[in-house]
């Protein structure tokens, strides 16, 4: 109740002293009024207050600052005298040791005696800056005398190394010295070598004179030898003479049969001999010399050019041998009957004229059959009308056929030697009958087998 009492009677108080009021006041003749209001005076106490309490906070808040300041000058110097401490080994702290505590009681009240203590640890700080410089200059002039050291040290180390090289180089023309010397003593060691071998040689020079009577007298006994030698070479030329002829004779009558032999199978000789010849089994060589077919041993005998004239005879009959024994002279049975020749006959299926490539030849049922010739099997197998045939290739473009077989007895890439067995004959293909069909081709075209049979005849009978 008190409470409210207290509150009414500040608000009658408050109300009284914030009544209307009104000011008049007199200008230029006339009079004039100013009233405050109640809200008015409200406003104007209030700004007032404020301003108070402004000033108020502003004193303290200076307070404070000062306070601030002279704590941090005096940890400044703290700072400051620890540092000189920690720089030069000093024990400063006891100019501050007792010293007023900077408390705001007492921050107007500083003693006199620190106040000097501190100017005369200042007067120190600066000694002890100067002679801080006074080292730093001191530790500068160190280090470029430590540069100046480093560099002298190089110097004397490139100095050591080159020393070191003039005692290697020293080395090596002492070591280059003694081989000189040594080359000197191996040249007076060979001069020495030298006299003697001139002495020697003057002493054979004067014994040439003798050797010079014994090699005439041995010069004529040579002469006399050359003489019996050359007889004896003229009698061994005339027997070479008498046995190149011989050998002449033989190998022209040798040509002469293989030639014959050729020539009645119906090839070429020509187109034969011109065959790139693949096949050599006998080794040869030389330089090459055209034959004359009307030069004679007689018309060069007893020059070189007739052992060159019979050795190119020799090269044809080697040929020749060697495109005989690929000839297929032999005939495919041992035993047969010749059914059918080649040339124009009439088919035996449809009975008309027709041009049959080969010959036929009739033997019982599953005879063997033989390759005519030495050579390499190119085909075997089922080839149309032929039935089951084999294809040997004898080399020097000469191939042979045997067809209609009962089977096959080697396959292709096989290498047969003359008279080997190859199949057993039959009747495949177009056939009428157990037979073979026969074949001879030179260069892809066909040619009589007869005839070839009829070569071999006389190749077996001779």
């Amino acid at each position: 109740m008190r409470l409210i009492q207290s509150r009414v009677e500040l608000k009658v108080l408050w109300q009284k002293a914030i009544a209307p009021r009104e000011f008049f006041f007199r200008s230029n003749d006339q009079v004039r009024y100013f009233q405050l209001t109640s809200r008015l005076q409200t406003c104007l106490f209030a700004a007032a207050g404020t301003a108070g309490l402004l000033l108020i906070s502003s004193a303290v808040a200076a307070g404070y600052i000062t306070f601030s300041a002279l704590e941090i000058q005096d940890d400044l110097e703290r700072q400051k005298l620890a540092y000189v401490d920690q720089k030069f080994g000093l024990n400063t702290s006891g100019l501050i040791e007792g010293s007023p505590t900077f408390t705001p009681a007492k921050a107007g009240d500083v003693d006199w005696n620190f106040k000097e203590q501190l100017s005369q640890a200042k007067a120190l700080a600066l000694q002890l800056a100067t002679t801080a410089k006074d080292l730093d200059r001191s530790e500068e002039k160190n280090q470029l005398l430590a540069g100046q050291l480093a560099e002298r040290e190089t110097v004397l180390q490139s100095l050591h190394q080159e020393q070191a090289k003039l005692q290697n180089d020293l080395g090596q023309s002492e070591s280059q010295i003694l081989a000189l010397e040594q080359l000197l003593s191996e040249a007076r060691s060979k001069n020495t070598l030298l006299r003697q071998e001139i002495a020697e040689n003057q002493e054979l020079m004067s014994s040439l004179g003798q050797e010079t009577k014994t090699a005439d007298m041995q010069r004529h006994v040579a002469e006399n030898q050359v003489t019996a030698l050359e007889e004896q070479m003229a009698a061994v030329s005339d027997a070479n003479q008498i046995f190149l002829r011989r050998v002449w004779d033989h190998t022209e009558r040798s040509l002469d049969s293989l030639e014959k032999t050729i020539v009645m199978t119906g090839i070429d000789l020509d187109a034969l001999l011109g065959e790139d010849d693949k096949i050599s089994l006998v080794p040869r060589g030389g330089p090459f010399i055209a034959a004359d077919p009307y030069e004679t041993l007689d018309h060069w005998l007893g020059t070189d050019k007739s052992v060159a004239l019979l050795d190119a005879r020799f090269d044809r009959w080697a040929h020749l041998r060697e495109v005989m024994a690929a000839l297929p002279l032999a005939p495919p049975l041992e035993q047969f009957r010749i059914t059918s020749s080649f040339g124009t006959r009439v088919d035996p299926v449809n009975g008309r004229q027709a041009r049959h490539d080969g010959m036929d030849f009739a033997a019982p049922f599953k005879s063997s059959i033989y390759a005519t010739a030495a050579g390499t099997v190119t085909f075997a197998g089922w080839r149309g009308h032929y039935g089951k045939i084999v294809e040997i290739d004898h080399g020097h473009g000469l191939k042979t056929v045997y067809g209609h077989l009962n089977s096959i007895l080697v396959k292709t890439g096989d290498y047969v030697e003359s008279h080997q067995k190859i199949g057993l004959l039959g009747s495949s293909g177009r056939s009428t009958g157990p037979h073979i069909h026969y074949e001879v081709r030179f260069k892809g075209q066909p040619l009589d087998p007869a005839k070839f049979l009829t070569a071999g005849k006389y190749v077996f009978k001779s």
